[in-house]
């Protein structure tokens, strides 16, 4: 029978096992690699590092990728590269990548938060810079391609977060995996808004500074204060929307 301590090192291990899983590897010995959002097209990476595949980053963002920036910052780097990469290839930084294509999948946009995480922590292997111009597009560019769009590139319902500074109930994001959720979606944004902050006042980009530590309070538009808790909001809704933001 095993002591408590063994079976405490048994589970410990297999954890650190299973978070292997994903990203899974997808770059063959030679560096080739089927582009990402396309068909029959054959990419190289030249520099002797892996291109990745299958992020979940609804679910690693928080602690997966954390992880591994203690464990293996170099693998981590492999990682951000790869979705800068793939944000290159697709013209927008991917919510969620699987099959090495775009998927409208997942309600925030949190390929910010993997990258900005790399980046706070001066993570190698990655363009910071060619990272932040594609967060940016995806924080700041309404997607208005429809097809582009409802395959998954740009942010679901990024027109009502940015004219209301939430996400109203009217907007039911139809074109989506997940569907409604909007205030999961303005609180998920409002967190990736702040991530993208903290990258733009690394780079010393004071006037993305400025609004998108602004923008990272939209949370609070979807607080009740009677409750204390998270509401949906209408766009009718009086008392409780503030358009305008102050300290």
């Amino acid at each position: 029978m095993k002591s408590e301590d063994e079976e405490q090192k048994v589970k410990f291990y297999t954890a650190l096992h299973n978070v292997h899983f994903l990203p899974r590897t997808f770059s063959d010995t030679n560096g080739a690699y089927p582009q990402f959002d396309a068909i029959n097209k054959i990419n190289r990476i030249s520099d002797g590092s892996v291109y990745y595949c299958d992020f979940s980053q609804w679910d690693t963002y928080r602690a997966v990728h954390p992880l591994f920036s203690i464990l293996s910052p170099n693998r981590n780097g492999e990682m951000a590269h790869s979705l800068v990469l793939k944000g290159q290839q697709g013209g927008w930084l991917p919510i969620f990548p699987a099959w090495n294509n775009y998927t409208a999948a997942m309600i925030g946009d949190h390929c910010i938060a993997m990258l900005g995480d790399a980046i706070v922590k001066d993570t190698p292997g990655f363009d910071y810079e060619e990272a932040y111009a594609l967060m940016r597009k995806n924080a700041f560019e309404v997607n208005t391609d429809t097809i582009g769009y409802r395959n998954g590139k740009g942010r679901r319902a990024l027109a009502s977060y940015l004219k209301y500074n939430y996400i109203p109930l009217e907007d039911s994001v139809w074109d989506a995996f997940h569907r409604r959720e909007q205030v999961s979606r303005t609180l998920e944004y409002a967190y990736d808004d702040y991530v993208l902050s903290q990258v733009a006042a690394k780079l010393g980009k004071t006037d993305d500074y400025k609004l998108l530590t602004q923008r990272a309070q939209n949370y609070r538009n979807v607080i009740d204060p009677e409750t204390g808790y998270a509401r949906g909001l209408l766009t009718i809704t009086p008392g409780m929307c503030r358009t305008t933001l102050t300290d």
